[in-house]
């Protein structure tokens, strides 16, 4: 189990709606040329901006959220977190853990995107009230375990 599909639209031009498993770069290989303005410098693939009308999964805001709350980008663990790590680099704290894993211990986003979603959850599980996550790098599959860390990150939807 991975990351979802990732879902595009093309209506008037190509538009990521939901990064997933398929990274934004092995689409800009065979979106027709034209898709973006000539001489723009600007991805051929645009992304769906975040107040757009919801016409896909996953394009809630606050959307894959756990119980705890995730404190992004984190460099440190403080008392009570849980960890989730990504790469061999140990980080400020990591021993103290309520519980750790590693999205990937070598730093492969393959692997992190097939571990993401069940090593959230066990985490979640461990009843820490917040998730400390490591930087995970925005390239290729990153961009959608960001995208997903980043909603479930969200101030939740009454």
């Amino acid at each position: 189990m991975g990351l979802e599909s990732t879902i595009i639209a093309y209506v008037d031009e190509p538009t990521l709606l939901r990064p997933g498993a398929l990274p934004r770069a092995a689409i800009e290989q065979v979106v027709p040329l034209g898709a973006a303005p000539a001489g723009t410098g600007s991805a051929a693939v645009n992304s769906a901006d975040d107040g757009a009308a919801l016409i896909a999964p996953g394009q809630m805001s606050s959307h894959y959220a756990p119980g705890a709350r995730l404190r992004l980008d984190a460099r440190n663990v403080l008392p009570g977190e849980a960890l989730l790590a990504f790469g061999p680099t140990r980080i400020e704290g990591g021993d103290a853990a309520v519980m750790a894993l590693n999205l990937s211990q070598p730093g492969d986003l393959i692997e992190a995107a097939a571990n993401f979603f069940p090593h959230l959850r066990v985490l979640d599980a461990c009843r820490a009230v917040t998730i400390a996550v490591v930087p995970v790098p925005r390239v290729g599959l990153g961009e959608a375990i960001n995208d997903r860390l980043n909603r479930a990150a969200a101030p939740r939807r009454a």
